[in-house]
């Protein structure tokens, strides 16, 4: 929920590299100490395709200038004093011209085999140039065509590096072989042209490579462009690539050995594969990514057909750019030796990108059409036809869109969609006639429509798995899928039907696993030993009509679920002949026992946890309320009509007449009965009210008395909304709270109640979380301290952490807390018997409490501190330390109790000032023994200011400050274990106690928005007596290196705090 940026410990720490840690001589007088303290509290895609060589390929990033893109006009020819060459042959020139643009035609004489320049150069306009022998270079380009110039290859090209490069309105005609084996084929810029006939089969990227406006390539029903190693799988990027504007057309074949077929890139950019045009790169070794790619604004148009080996046929990524596969256009890449390669799909739309099929995707893989990221959409038009032979037919993810007018009837799911913010739409055209096991599926926060027909032969038609995934079969829609269900929730998803179900399979709608159901359609099923609806652990509402045709049927089956039949709720059962229908003006269907039957089979099946909520009017002679399930008849809109009302049962009552008032007592006449008789009772549904049935000239009336808040709730919070409650009606805020209220049904719901209304689980425990927090600062201070060298200067850091689990106290929630910091500083001798010193500081912790609305705080802490050491006499020291802490802190919760989740924030500052004092005296046993007794004072102030928290119905916190005084006595003993002239080993104990002589702990105070009245808020406590244990090991090389680890925990309170400390000394 909450993000920190944590590197400020990483700074302090690095500060220690100028700590001032310097070697001055031989004799030691200056130490470094660095330890690390835990403490513990106890309580009762980047893309990964390759789009071009950077070696060879022109940057498709670089701003073009858009003049350089506009050719003047060609003035008049014009005589010049010499001539000037506009043909070269291996550098030597072989034809000229007296004037620019004046026609030329030249065939190439011999065949070229050139080194280090051009095999061929040709220039200016009218200058025609043919070609019918070999030509061969190890240059940049074995053929440069410039200005204008015509050149038309009957020949051969080859070369180590690219083919032929046309520019500045060239134009070039292939009819023959171009098989460099480079990166390019041909090179197409500068508004130039290049239409290809025969052959390019160049060694590795690019085919033809088109860019800049007005230019374009070609290749015609002829041509072929197969570049790529065939002995490497993996070359041959693109078969033609377009971009800055340029336009790449395929009318033959494509059929480079990876990645690419057409590659499109940039605003004005088209790559279109025509009518005749085949794209089947990769398919002899399953190395095709992409049959047409296009990014950054460009387009890409299939008439023809794409079968590459792999990935997608079509792909279109980024805002702007867009794919589309015309009515003629099919596209079947994938291979049917290997038909579930994973990621293999049809056309894609990713990025925000628009992707349309109007024609048909036979794909062998995972995808027909897939949309990908927020923006993003594919679309299957009303002559598009999906019909892959693997996992989905539409697929959208991460925020994208998909859209089906035409049929999907691909082997597994028709449309699936997952993640929040996801949409798939069958619309009403729409046809799902898939072989597989979903028609739609919804999940992890998706959310399906279906306005048009579902067909799928199995399982369900459309279905939600997962919190806050949704399907939705619109008025117009139906489903008619032969499988299990026609509808299915699990896991948390919601299932709503405003149109038909009339499937095959047992179910009209399956929830379960904590799932919602609605229906305000129509279920109509044929056959026998169906079910209507079925609900496990879930809650259904019927607000339409269940039609069951057969024999053995049953309307609702229920299981430890919440069933509502509001007044449009009809059930039919039938079978052509004999009709029951269930209404609530006809029938008694709130028996659930052996009196809920028919001939024909069952209207309502439910279990004892399962309970019946009637919202509409049950009428007739004599009303059963029996079976083991619970019923709620609707205090507001619940009616029975009959002689007798029989309550074998107990049968409860809402609070739906009682919102929007702030009565105490309220007469519900809707019990227009002669006689009740029965063991059972009426009794409140709501835990603030209590029912009672008095007996009126009309029937019955129940009366609902409200509760006193005060004997609800102990404390301040009872007397508050006991004295808000009149009148609370014309307060919106006011209202809200009193509504949810007054909907609890049990205990527990009040309790939540309490926590969220007053923000007890943070309020009650921000003051015990700031002074443990100092207690952790001052023992991790007192540790250097305790392990310097008092007879010398020096610098010393302590990095500590905790990790705590604290349990409930009394009325306030426990919590997890993480916490982290940092001290550092030095200690600098002034005299022979006195040192000062100074240290900084910086703790982060996160808490996050044990609440419905999983309330959290962060808190971040600056620290400085002072110390002073007196050398009283060889045997008593002295220190005095004192500090000053600064916090900021940041809260979050959600509000639960009335179903809203309404995010609350709020922010509040928070310091003290406080230190310890303290008196050792050290008594030398033997030689082997120190004794340290030790006496002292601890205080410590806190404040915390005033807060309120924003987003909704908060508290406003008031200020808060608190100050305690302990007491401390205790005893260190230095135990040296073993010694020789090198090493030492020592064991220290210790013991320290302490008592609070103060009372640092009183009620914070606190206010609801909108409601009159303070509230205080009981807080978490340590107690009075603590007694810490502990043991340090340390080893010592040569009295110049030593090695710290320790262990400490509190014995006597039920709050101790345990310690383990590791670290390392260094003198100077």
């Amino acid at each position: 929920m909450f993000q920190r940026n944590k590197k400020t410990l990483l700074i302090l720490t690095a500060m220690l590299l100028t700590s001032g840690v310097t070697a001055k001589s031989e004799e030691i007088n200056d130490e470094f100490l660095l330890l690390g303290t835990y403490f513990k509290n106890f309580s009762s895609k980047a893309d990964s395709y390759q789009k071009k060589n950077d070696d060879s390929e022109p940057d498709s990033n670089t701003d073009s200038d858009d003049e350089s893109d506009v050719i003047p006009p060609e003035p008049a020819p014009e005589p010049i004093s010499d001539p000037f060459p506009v043909v070269k042959q291996n550098n030597v020139v072989k034809a000229e011209k007296n004037m620019s643009g004046e026609i030329l035609k030249y065939n190439v004489s011999d065949d070229i085999n050139s080194l280090g320049q051009e095999a061929l150069w040709m220039t200016d306009k009218n200058t025609f140039v043919y070609n019918n022998k070999i030509l061969d270079s190890d240059s940049d380009y074995t053929v440069l065509v410039e200005n204008e110039a015509y050149f038309e290859n009957n020949g051969t090209i080859k070369g180590s590096n690219a083919g032929v490069k046309l520019s500045g309105i060239s134009k070039m005609i292939n009819n023959s072989v171009i098989e460099n084996s480079g990166d390019i084929g041909v090179e197409v810029s500068e508004g130039s042209y290049f239409e290809n006939n025969g052959i390019i089969k160049n060694g590795k990227n690019y085919g033809i490579l088109v860019y800049g406006k007005n230019s374009e390539a070609i290749n015609t029903k002829s041509g072929i462009i197969e570049n790529g190693d065939i002995n490497d799988k993996n070359t041959g990027l693109a078969g033609i690539y377009a971009g800055e504007g340029g336009t790449g057309r395929n009318m033959g074949i494509v059929k480079n050995t990876s990645y690419y077929g057409i590659y499109v890139t940039g605003a004005g950019s088209a790559g279109i594969n025509e009518s005749t045009g085949v794209i089947s790169n990769g398919a002899a070794y399953g190395y095709g990514y992409f049959g047409m790619y296009a990014d950054d604004s460009g387009m890409i148009i299939n008439q023809g057909l794409i079968m590459n080996a792999n990935c997608r046929g079509m792909y279109a990524k980024g805002i702007g750019t867009t794919a589309i596969n015309e009515i003629s256009g099919v596209i079947k890449n994938g291979s049917a030796e290997k038909p579930y390669v994973y990621d293999i799909g049809g056309m894609q739309a990713a990025s925000g990108a628009l992707a349309i099929n109007k024609g048909r995707i036979e794909t062998v893989g995972m995808y027909g059409m897939t949309s990908s990221q927020t923006g993003s959409h594919a679309v299957n038009e009303a002559t598009g036809v999906i019909a892959n032979t693997s996992l989905y037919g539409m697929y959208a993810e991460s925020g994208g869109k998909a859209t089906n007018y035409g049929e999907i009837k691909n082997d597994q799911d028709g449309m699936y969609v997952t993640g929040s913010g996801s949409t798939v739409i069958n619309e009403a055209t729409g046809v799902i006639a898939n072989d597989g096991y979903y028609g739609i599926r919804a999940v992890t926060g998706g959310t399906a429509y279906n306005k048009g027909i579902i067909q799928n032969t199995l399982s369900f038609g459309m279905y939600a798995n997962n919190k806050n995934s949704v399907i939705v079969n619109e008025t117009d829609g139906i489903i008619q899928n032969s499988g299990n269900s026609g509808m299915a929730a699990a896991n948390g998803g919601a299932a709503y039907n405003y149109g038909t179900i009339k499937n095959k399979g047992n179910y009209g709608m399956d929830i379960n696993s904590t799932s919602t159901g609605v229906n305000n359609g129509i279920i109509h099923l044929t056959g026998n030993n169906k079910t209507g609806v079925n609900v496990l652990n879930s809650s259904f509402i019927n607000n339409g009509t269940i039609i069951l045709e057969g024999k053995n049927n049953i309307g609702i089956r229920a299981a430890n679920s919440t069933i509502t039949l509001t007044p449009n709720s009809v059930i039919t059962l039938t079978d052509g002949i004999t009709t029951d229908t269930v209404v609530y003006e006809n029938t008694d269907f709130d028996s659930k026992g052996e009196k809920n039957t028919s001939t024909l089979g069952k209207f309502y099946s439910l279990d004892s946890k399962s309970t019946l909520v009637n919202s509409g009017s049950i009428v007739g002679k004599t009303i059963n309320i029996n079976g083991e399930s619970k019923f709620i008849m609707d205090s507001q809109t619940g009616k029975i009509q009959a002689d007798n009302l029989v309550l074998e049962t107990d049968m409860y009552i809402n609070s739906q007449a009682m919102l929007n008032s702030s009565k105490s007592i309220y007469e519900i006449n809707n019990l227009n009965v002669e006689k009740i008789t029965g063991d059972g009772k009426i009794i409140s549904d709501a835990e603030l009210f209590t029912a009672n049935t008095e007996k009126t000239d009309k029937g019955y009336k129940i009366v609902l008395t409200r509760k006193n808040f005060q004997d609800v709730y102990l404390g301040d919070l009872g007397k508050v909304l006991e004295d808000n409650y009149q009148g609370s009606e014309s307060n919106r805020t006011r209202n809200k709270v009193y509504n949810a209220l007054k909907q609890a049904s049990n205990a527990e719901q009040l309790e939540t109640a309490f926590d969220e209304l007053t923000a007890a689980p943070l309020t009650g425990n921000q003051v015990y979380q700031q002074y443990t927090q100092n207690k952790m600062i001052n023992n991790s201070l007192n540790t250097m301290l305790n392990k310097r060298d008092e007879n010398i200067s020096g610098t010393y850091v302590n990095v500590f952490g905790s990790n705590s689990n604290t349990n409930n106290y009394n009325n306030v929630k426990g919590y997890d807390s993480g916490t982290s910091g940092i001290l550092l500083g030095r200690m600098e001798k002034i005299t022979s018997k006195t040192a000062v010193g100074a240290f900084f500081g910086y703790v982060n912790a996160e808490y996050n409490y044990k609440d419905n609305g999983k309330s959290q705080q962060i808190t971040d802490t600056w620290i400085l501190s002072g110390a002073v050491e007196q050398k009283l006499t060889p045997n008593f020291k002295w220190t005095s330390v004192i500090s000053y802490n600064t916090s900021d802190n940041d809260t979050e919760r959600k509000l639960t109790y009335d179903n809203s989740n309404t995010t609350l924030t709020g922010n509040f500052r928070s310091w003290s000032a406080g230190g310890s004092s303290s008196l050792e005296y050290k008594q030398k046993i033997n030689n082997y023994i120190d004794l340290k007794p030790t006496i002292g004072i601890i205080l410590d102030y806190i404040e915390q200011s005033a807060y309120s928290e924003e987003g909704g119905t908060g508290v406003n916190a008031d200020s808060y400050n608190g100050f305690s005084a302990k007491a401390a006595a205790g005893v260190r003993a230095d135990f040296t274990a073993f010694q020789n002239n090198n090493h030492k080993f020592m064991i220290q104990p210790r013991i320290l106690y302490t008592y609070e002589m103060g009372d640092p702990y009183d009620s914070k105070q606190i206010t609801m928005t909108d409601f009159v009245g303070m509230i205080g808020i009981e807080n978490r406590t340590a107690e009075r007596n603590d007694l810490d244990l502990g043991v340090d090991l340390q080893y010592i090389y040569k009295d110049k290196l030593s090695f710290y680890a320790g262990y400490e925990s509190g014995v006597l309170s039920d709050d101790r705090l345990q310690t383990i400390t590791g670290g390392f000394k260094i003198m100077f």
